[in-house]
C-alpha cells in the first residue's frame, strides 16, 4: 500500500512539474503532500534518474524543460485567457518578442492540443471582449444635483459609438455568449491592457465622459464597427437605454 501511495506521490510531482519549475514547498503546497516526500523523490530518485534538475535559483525542473517552454506557456495562457480562444503565432509572437514563424513552432512543441483559429472564431471572441468590456465599464452618469449645478444640456461619451441594448442583446443571442457583471469587472482588472482610462468633465453646460483606449485595445478592437466614435444623450434620457446600468440589468447571464 505503501509503495503504491509513494509512485502516486512520485507521478503527481512529475505532472507538477510538467507546469514549470518550482521549489520544494511549493510543489508540497500544489499538491497537498508533506514536503519531506517531495524532498525525498526529487534528491534521492529523480536527480539519480536524471529525470530532474536543480536550476541555479533552487528550483526543481524536469531535466527537458527549457526558458522558452515557460515563455511560451506563460505568454499561451495569458492571451487564452483575455481573447477567449487559441491565439495566433503573430499574436503571440508580439506578447514574447519573436518572429511569428518561430512562435508557430513552439506553440505547437510546448502547448499540448494547440491550433490556429479560424477567422470565425476571431470574430466571436472580438465580440465577446468587447461585450465584456462594455459589461464591467463603470459609467457615472450626472447625478441629480449635478444636472442642476452644472445646468447640463448634454451628455457626450467619446470613445463608444451609440448602440441600444436591445441590439446587443441580439446580438449576444446570435453568438450564444455567456456574460456576467462580476466576471466582467475581474476581466478589466486581470488584464488592464483592454480597460481604457475613463475620464469625466463638466464643459460648457455638457458633460464630457471620454474612453482612453491603449495601443493594444485599439489594435485589437478597431475593426469592430461598435468601437471608437461618440455619442450624445439627454440629461432627461434614462440611460438605461444605453450602454449603462440597462445593458447591465437585462442581459441575464451565467
Amino acid at each position: 500500500m505503501k509503495k503504491t501511495k509513494r509512485g502516486v506521490a512520485a507521478k503527481a510531482i512529475l505532472q507538477r512539474l510538467e507546469i514549470g519549475p518550482a521549489f520544494p514547498r511549493k510543489i508540497s503546497e500544489d499538491l497537498k503532500v508533506p514536503e519531506s516526500t517531495v524532498k525525498y523523490n526529487l534528491r534521492n530518485i529523480f536527480l539519480k534518474l536524471n529525470l530532474v534538475k536543480q536550476l541555479e535559483d533552487g528550483k526543481y525542473a524536469l531535466d527537458s524543460w527549457n526558458p522558452e517552454d515557460l515563455k511560451i506557456k506563460n505568454s499561451y495562457d495569458h492571451l487564452n485567457k483575455m481573447l477567449f480562444r487559441q491565439p495566433t503565432p503573430d499574436e503571440i509572437a508580439t506578447n514574447i518578442q519573436e518572429t511569428p514563424s518561430f512562435s508557430r513552432e513552439l506553440l505547437f512543441k510546448y502547448i499540448s492540443g494547440y491550433y490556429e483559429p479560424t477567422e470565425d472564431e476571431i470574430r466571436i471572441s472580438l465580440k465577446r471582449i468587447w461585450y465584456t468590456v462594455l459589461l464591467g465599464l463603470e459609467l457615472e452618469f450626472p447625478t441629480e444635483e449635478e444636472k442642476n449645478v452644472n445646468k447640463i444640456k448634454k451628455i457626450i461619451i467619446k470613445g463608444l459609438n451609440s448602440y441600444i441594448t436591445v441590439e446587443m442583446q441580439e446580438w449576444i443571442r446570435q453568438d450564444n455568449l455567456l456574460l456576467s457583471l462580476e466576471k466582467s469587472k475581474e476581466y478589466l482588472k486581470e488584464f488592464p491592457e483592454i480597460n481604457p482610462k475613463i475620464q469625466r468633465y463638466f464643459k460648457e453646460n455638457n458633460l464630457y465622459i471620454t474612453l482612453k483606449w491603449s495601443d493594444y485595445a485599439t489594435h485589437l478592437l478597431h475593426s469592430l464597427p461598435e468601437f471608437g466614435g461618440s455619442m450624445e444623450m439627454q440629461p432627461g434620457n434614462n440611460p438605461d437605454e444605453y450602454i449603462g446600468a440597462g445593458f447591465k440589468g437585462l442581459i441575464y447571464t451565467k
